[in-house]
């Protein structure tokens, strides 16, 4: 399985989609595959990382028709797949209901009781500098109250969307989670610190041990490259970043316990 993006309209234009749509389809078809889920990207610089409550989106915001139609349109090729929008764990109801509400006339006024309507985020506890090796370790983990755990994410996206969405289903989506290796050029040295190989398979177990939603439409999407080529100080996130190569697992069985 696999997901997919959809561009901001300024890179990728509306007369696009349902081309791209198609072509999607008929390569994972003929390769057997499927497609998990799909985010459509609005206007941010980066799609996982955007924000769908930035820059006035709004009624009225030239991107704001593209959206709504593109996700009719997603829902329309890959019924199965998430729809995912970028959410940030910003639930300002403010942006969320006026789109919602366009959204749900968009589908004919009434939200399909197939549609996954999927709120992605981002999760790198080991970027914050006031958690320390152990407290950012803990934050996706087995029972932690952290609301970057799973658990916690999906709960919030239930309480914020799901009576707004319903029938449709409300689905929390971390969209890119990790604990770079090596990131000298862009770290603060309250980061650097934590930048380990061990704590990064540490945080790999805590990860699959965690409390997962019982929604079987939930994912987490492990960032295991981080190729930024010069971006930041003059050195880089792009060798020595994975704990993974094309056929192994690099953490030693003894680093792979969670803590």
């Amino acid at each position: 399985k696999f997901q997919v993006t959809l561009m901001k309209p300024r890179i990728q234009p509306d007369r696009e989609i349902g081309p791209a749509l198609a072509k999607i389809a008929e390569i994972v078809a003929a390769n057997g595959h499927s497609i998990s889920s799909v985010q459509v990207d609005h206007i941010g610089t980066r799609p996982s990382e955007s924000a769908l409550c930035i820059l006035g989106f709004m009624p009225g915001h030239a991107a704001f028709s593209s959206v709504i139609s593109r996700v009719v349109q997603v829902h329309q090729s890959f019924p199965e797949a998430v729809v995912s929008l970028p959410w940030q764990q910003d639930s300002d109801s403010s942006c969320w209901t006026p789109f919602l509400q366009a959204l749900k006339q968009g589908f004919g006024g009434i939200f399909p009781a197939a549609l996954k309507l999927g709120f992605h985020t981002t999760v790198y506890p080991f970027w914050q500098d006031s958690l320390s090796i152990e407290a950012a370790l803990g934050e996706v983990k087995k029972s932690s109250e952290s609301s970057n755990n799973f658990n916690k994410l999906q709960e919030r996206v239930d309480e914020d969307f799901g009576e707004a969405v319903a029938p449709a289903t409300a689905v929390a989506v971390v969209n890119e989670i990790g604990w770079a290796s090596g990131c000298d050029g862009i770290s603060r040295p309250a980061v650097a610190q934590k930048s380990t190989q061990e704590n990064q398979c540490t945080f790999i177990a805590n990860v699959l041990g965690t409390d997962w939603p019982a929604t079987p439409y939930f994912e987490a999407f492990f960032f295991a490259g981080w190729p930024y080529q010069g971006w930041g100080d003059g050195d880089d996130c792009s060798g020595n970043i994975s704990p993974f190569t094309a056929t192994e697992s690099l953490c030693p069985e003894s680093w792979g316990q969670s803590r």
